[in-house]
């Protein structure tokens, strides 16, 4: 006897009928309770994006559970277990394969690049650029004033290589330190801020913004005006350091007074500086990690520098013109004192130097108080400054760097990835990238980025500087800002971190802008003083700049931008106008844009910088 069929709900399901109906199930069950939750929850959402979103959840879910449960009921067959493991093994060993091919691509391409480049005489190795020591006896940084600065040492070994911050250093002379980090314009003011009760803090603050006050004393590296002296002068009156200063004093007589504190210092300076003829600090430069070198000293030049800024206009406006000129020509001497390291934050350091002391020499200038030999003797100091060549120091000192990554073990990789983790800074989560491909890519991929990031030097951060011919290239240097974004693939993953971004350093252009626009001021104050010259003898300036050489000046420099000759005119009130044509290669007539952040002080625009990133770079001279 013939059974009954069975009804289609009664039916048992089978195959992918079950499988699509358990699915559907769950799905359905996802979406439900998605769809509750955020109709529950959520005020603002419109519900069609809510349902289109619970929608794609839970089909999302439905199917990643369905596989893997049917991959663990098809997994249970012996037979299909042993074609897994099959699989598997052969997966593994294509896995294999390739991590040894690419681990050999990647090393020889390496090398060969390695053996090209050394074949060239290009140096590899950072030790071949640290420089060498010169005699303690002759060097202006081992002084007893600079000394403690890098007289360190770190409490064992280990904190040493996981390179810490500053803190865990002990420094063996903390006295020296000390006294040397005091050496600071904004130190007096801060003892006495500090002093304030929080009541008396908020008074002061009513009465005149005290941050305000700061933030413009301190922007005045290279104006179009003249340091704001009257600025200082209040900046220090709110203080306590102007008592018994006389009330009749001009705004320089004022803040030298405020500056006599540093008196004994910079005369053991300037001393120290006569009888030592040669500068360098000696770093302690960690081979093995030098992104752990230390280098503390570059904070304490700059604070000097800035210092003697100021204090050499306040001489110079007060009339005491060699007192003034040597704490400019000192400063220069500080400049310098870094420009053989291999490090790009050592030679930015150096060049804001320049930017600070050329100010003063400027407004001396502008007042025509130099004598013609001190004028000789300034020509000679710049003549000597060559930040091109620092430039390409410090990029391949960079480029060597950066040839480190590779020999990186993973527990150098933990200890480095531990301490950028403490620290807030803007690469820490490229680093993350490279710690990631450390332990998972293949060795020749880190080998392969390194060969992309040291092609890209070559062919846009090195060409754009021509040490041989002294000139700098904005298109060059411009177009690696389109090749980095346009470096794509696991052969390009590290470039945003190998090479080194501008914006860490606060500049919105390549780094080869900053060092031209800075060798053309150094070049520029060099001709000014030359100009001075033939002004002292003929009583006027001379009608182009062939007529300075070599009388006056021993060769005249060209335009780092084009290879031309500087621009000059003489203008209708007896002085002139000097310039190159800047970054944009385009001679806009010696126009200056600047930026809008001075004051107006007796009826006198006075601490306006110069907006150095459009038009010319422009040499002339404030308005009496």
């Amino acid at each position: 006897m013939s059974e009954e069929p069975k009804s289609i709900w009664r039916r048992p399901w089978q195959g992918w009928a079950k499988i699509f109906g358990w699915w559907a199930i769950l799905a359905s069950a996802v979406f439900v309770v998605i769809l509750c939750i955020g109709l529950a929850s959520a005020k603002d959402i419109r519900p069609a994006e809510l349902t289109l979103t619970a929608f794609a959840v839970s089909v999302g879910v439905a199917t990643l559970v369905t596989a893997a449960l049917w991959f663990m009921g098809w997994l249970c067959c012996w037979r299909n277990f042993r074609r897994f493991l099959v699989a598997l093994a052969g997966f593994a060993t294509l896995i294999a394969i390739f991590y040894a091919e690419e681990n050999w691509r990647g090393k020889r391409a390496w090398k060969n690049y390695v053996r090209a480049q050394e074949a060239r005489g290009e140096k590899m190795d950072l030790a071949a650029f640290i420089p060498p020591p010169i005699p303690d006896d002759q060097n202006l940084a081992l002084c007893p004033l600079f000394k403690p600065v890098l007289d360190y040492k770190y409490p064992n070994e280990h904190v040493r290589s996981v390179g810490c911050a500053y803190s865990a250093v002990i420094w063996l002379d903390t006295n020296g330190l000390t006294r040397l980090t005091q050496l600071d314009l904004h130190m007096n003011m801060e003892w006495y801020l500090n002093s304030l009760s929080k009541e008396d803090r908020r008074r002061l603050q009513e009465r005149v913004n005290v941050d305000e006050v700061k933030r413009q004393a301190q922007a005045n590296a290279l104006t179009n005006g003249w340091i704001n002296l009257a600025l200082w002068q209040d900046f220090y009156r709110m203080g306590t350091n102007l008592d018994g200063a006389n009330s009749s004093n001009t705004p320089a007589q004022d803040v030298l007074f405020a500056l006599r504190h540093f008196e004994p210092d910079l005369t053991e300076l300037r001393r120290e500086a006569s009888r030592r003829p040669l500068a360098r600090w000696p770093v302690h430069y960690d081979l093995d990690s030098p992104w752990d070198t230390l280098l503390p000293h570059l904070g304490n030049a700059k604070r000097i520098a800035t210092l003697l800024q100021v204090r050499a206009a306040a001489l110079l406006a007060a009339n005491q013109t060699a007192d003034g000129l040597a704490d400019v020509d000192l400063g220069f001497r500080l400049a310098d004192s870094f420009g053989s390291e291999p490090f790009l934050i050592s030679q930015l350091v150096r060049i804001a130097c320049y930017d600070i002391l050329l100010q003063p020499l400027k407004e001396g200038l502008a007042r025509h108080q130099f004598s013609d030999a001190q004028l000789i003797l300034l020509q000679q100091r710049l003549f000597a400054v060559d930040l091109l060549a620092g430039y390409q120091l410090s990029m391949r000192g960079e480029r060597s760097l950066n040839s480190l990554w590779v020999g990186m073990t993973r527990a150098d990789m933990d200890l480095i990835q531990q301490y950028l983790g403490s620290q807030d800074f803007e690469f820490s989560r490229e680093f993350w990238r490279v710690a990631f491909l450390s332990r998972t890519a293949p060795q020749g991929w880190i080998y392969q980025n390194q060969l992309v990031n040291s092609r890209l030097d070559d062919d846009y951060i090195l060409s754009a500087v021509d040490t041989e011919t002294r000139t700098v290239h904005p298109k060059i240097a411009e177009a690696i800002l389109t090749a980095k974004r346009e470096a794509k693939g696991p052969y390009s993953a590290l470039v945003q971190l190998l090479t080194l971004s501008e914006s860490t350093f606060g500049d919105a252009k390549p780094f080869p802008y900053k060092f031209a626009q800075s060798q053309t001021q150094v070049d520029l104050a060099r001709v000014a003083c030359g100009l001075e010259r033939y002004r002292l003898a003929h009583n006027q300036y001379p009608e182009t700049l062939d007529a300075l050489a070599p009388q006056f000046i021993t060769k005249l420099p060209h335009d780092v931008i084009n290879g031309q000759p500087l621009k000059y005119r003489r203008t209708d009130d007896g002085s002139f106008i000097l310039y190159s044509i800047g970054w944009n290669e385009k001679d806009d007539g010696g126009f200056i844009p600047a930026k809008k952040d001075g004051k107006t002080v007796n009826g006198r625009e006075e601490g306006k910088s110069v907006n150095l990133t459009e038009g010319d770079w422009v040499w002339r001279y404030p308005a009496n």
